[in-house]
């Protein structure tokens, strides 16, 4: 089984948590301040293809090394 080399998640994890918690502040902003309403299908629509965009477009880190955690038997 393949596993993390460590526990911190990573870069394309928290990029892709950031971006959906931007844009759900953007969509937010768009309806209180522009009053532009946006349903609410569509809300989750919009942060689902920014989140999925910008964890895309992240390159991995250094550190984003996966090891093989199974035992060979030979």
């Amino acid at each position: 089984m393949a596993r993390m080399a460590t526990n911190q998640p990573t870069r394309k994890v928290v990029a892709t948590s950031l971006a959906g918690a931007l844009a759900t502040v953007l969509i937010w902003v768009l309806n209180d301040y522009f009053n532009i309403p946006i349903p609410e299908g569509v809300n989750a629509a919009i942060v689902t293809l920014i989140s999925f965009v910008i964890g895309w477009y992240t390159p991995p880190s250094i550190h984003d090394q996966v090891i093989n955690t199974t035992e060979q038997k030979t």
